[in-house]
């Protein structure tokens, strides 16, 4: 088998007559350009494939696409899976501007190649509803082993990444991996839409991308190194995700991975997860960096015999983390150096208490260094106190 690196010419220049040839109302909904189409017939032309998996359909110009090209090999076969039931296009607001809204039509998914009049029918399998996790291991044409995928999903990350991982254990070595809008970030301010990008970039594989000066297509070609440094793909999991994990099939995600990966790539998985659930559920706009994270534990024990120590950077984003949310902070703040510091952010500062007992009070410690802070939580331990410390170097 051909590398894919290897070719002897540039996939969008070979054979562009199938696609030329094709219906013309292949593009009423455009969502590949002409050069994009190009590429994606030539691999499929150069490679022949006889069992090809299209994650992502929508009107279904691809699926009508891919058809065309193989209709005249006999054993060929298509199978499609879309989570959606309905097509969806973009709709303009304001040209000038070039804004847009997303809109779900009434066209049911793959219509255009339901419809299109001289596709083979016959060999294509469509799945609607479903994300590919909840599909893949009990259809007939999975057994095989698919020899080239097309996946073109959602776009936010992590949904690509994440179909590739369900999908990579049905997949053959040498199989050919289409990826559609690996720049379309780049059309959106601010960019979003990163998915294509994260996967094309982590994979470890042979790849090229359209001969253009910005592409937004590329292809893969799965080999053992692909599976055997998968651990890449799954670190990237743990970047903050773009959508919201309640609105993923997480559950049949975690199964199918749980009964094809590693525990090493099961724990990136479910600590991403974890992750990015706690940033969703939390309601916050922010990404819960560890900063913010700190600084939300500080602020958890504001209510109650609460005596914050330490006057610092640290009790300084406490306290404007209050003010921002309209928290009121009222608690005590100590420090040694009290007389020096008099106040922070508004609030003032005194000279901590050794005399008084520390029976059902909280001290949280704010200060980053190592040995002050361990000799402030023996002291005031002794005391009776509660001592938390949210600060590691």
């Amino acid at each position: 088998m051909i590398k894919i690196s290897e070719l002897p010419i540039p996939p969008e220049e070979y054979q562009k007559e199938i696609v030329e040839s094709l219906n013309p109302r292949i593009s009423e909904h455009p969502m590949m350009s002409p050069d994009e189409r190009y590429f994606l017939n030539g691999l499929l032309a150069y490679y022949k494939p006889t069992n090809v998996l299209e994650l992502g359909v929508n009107f279904g110009e691809g699926s009508a696409q891919i058809l065309h090209n193989i209709r005249n090999t006999p054993e060929a076969k298509l199978t499609s899976i879309d989570l959606a039931e309905f097509a969806f296009y973009n709709e303009i607001i304001d040209e000038k501007k070039n804004t847009k809204r997303g809109v779900i039509s009434d066209e049911p998914i793959g219509k255009f190649a339901f419809t299109h009049p001289d596709l083979p029918l016959d060999k294509w399998t469509l799945v609607t509803g479903k994300d590919p996790s909840e599909v893949i291991a009990g259809l007939d044409n999975s057994k095989d082993g698919y020899d080239f995928l097309v996946l073109d999903t959602a776009h936010l990350h992590p949904i690509e990444l994440l179909n590739f991982l369900c999908v990579l254990p049905y997949l053959r070595d040498g199989a050919i991996v289409v990826l559609h809008d690996i720049t379309l970030f780049a059309l959106y301010i601010p960019p979003y839409a990163f998915a294509c990008r994260q996967l094309f970039g982590a994979v470890v594989a042979e790849r090229i991308q359209l001969n253009s000066r910005f592409s937004n297509i590329g292809a893969f070609q799965v080999s053992a190194d692909t599976r055997k440094y998968i651990q890449n793909v799954f670190e990237s999991l743990v970047l903050p995700w773009e959508i919201d994990p309640r609105n993923v099939r997480t559950s049949a995600i975690a199964t199918l991975l749980n009964e094809h990966y590693a525990l090493k790539e099961l724990s990136v998985f479910r600590e991403a997860l974890r992750l990015n659930m706690h940033y969703y559920v939390s309601g916050k706009i922010e990404w819960h960096c560890w900063e913010n994270m700190r600084t939300e534990l500080f602020v958890s024990h504001l209510f109650g015999q609460t005596i914050y120590y330490g006057a610092g950077r640290n009790m300084a984003d406490c306290l404007e983390y209050c003010k921002q949310n309209d928290i009121v902070f009222e608690a005590p703040i100590w420090d040694i150096a009290a007389d020096k510091i008099g106040e922070i952010c508004g609030h003032r500062v005194t000279v901590p208490d050794y005399s008084s007992s520390g029976i059902k009070k909280t001290l949280i410690i704010t200060i980053w260094d190592e040995q002050i802070r361990e000799t402030v939580r023996v002291q005031f331990e002794k005391l009776g106190y509660t001592v938390k410390c949210y600060i590691w170097n």
